[in-house]
């Protein structure tokens, strides 16, 4: 599956959103949107994983700007984003929790019997 899932975690209610997207900024950030409309609110305060990955593609860290669509999102919607630091994955457990459990539960291929049998 190509791609990569956006995780969002409430550490005090343990509620979680989870979806798949397209490596794109935009559907990151309308990612973004779906979780706040799901969680009816948004977080003061947001942790990034700080993989290359997520900070070149989306902060555009090679330009050492973030991109103008995500200020514009964080402006709207008044959150602070804080990244972890590399490597220490205790910055960020529950997210890395998270990510396992969707994966052992929403992204396991599911077995039809008799589809295609006569």
């Amino acid at each position: 599956m190509q791609g990569a899932l956006l995780r969002h975690g409430l550490p005090q209610s343990d509620d979680c959103f989870v979806q798949h997207f397209r490596e794109t900024t935009e559907a990151f950030l309308e990612g973004h949107v779906r979780a706040f409309a799901y969680f009816g609110g948004v977080p003061r305060q947001i942790l990034y994983d700080n993989t290359k990955l997520a900070v070149r593609r989306f902060w555009g860290a090679e330009s050492g700007r973030r991109p103008r669509a995500f200020s514009e999102l964080q402006s709207h919607y008044l959150f602070e984003e804080k990244f972890g630091r590399p490597g220490k994955g205790n910055d960020k457990g529950k997210v890395e929790g998270l990510v396992g459990y969707a994966r052992r539960n929403f992204m396991v291929p599911i077995r039809v019997w008799g589809v295609g049998r006569s």
